[in-house]
């Protein structure tokens, strides 16, 4: 499969195949993409800042990975 230039996430996702659990793979890409770019966004821009206790972008970023991870990619079965 190829993928346009630069879509890395896309590669990457491609290597978990069979976890997600029938989902369309571009639009995991797009909603990892947004998620992370949203956050950037919102971190360099100063606007989480009083809003959050975790001031720790890696840390942060980290974590609401791992709900775009745990929500698509997740072990738990879908009802």
């Amino acid at each position: 499969m190829r993928y346009p230039r630069g879509d890395l996430l896309a590669a990457l996702l491609c290597r978990t195949e069979g976890r997600l659990r029938g989902r369309d793979q571009e639009i995991v890409a797009v909603a990892a993409w947004s998620l992370v770019h949203g956050l950037a966004a919102l971190l360099l821009g100063g606007r989480l800042s009083d809003r959050i206790r975790e001031q720790d972008p890696n840390r942060l970023a980290a974590a609401v990975s791992q709900l775009l991870v745990d929500g698509v990619l997740g072990d738990r079965e879908l009802a």
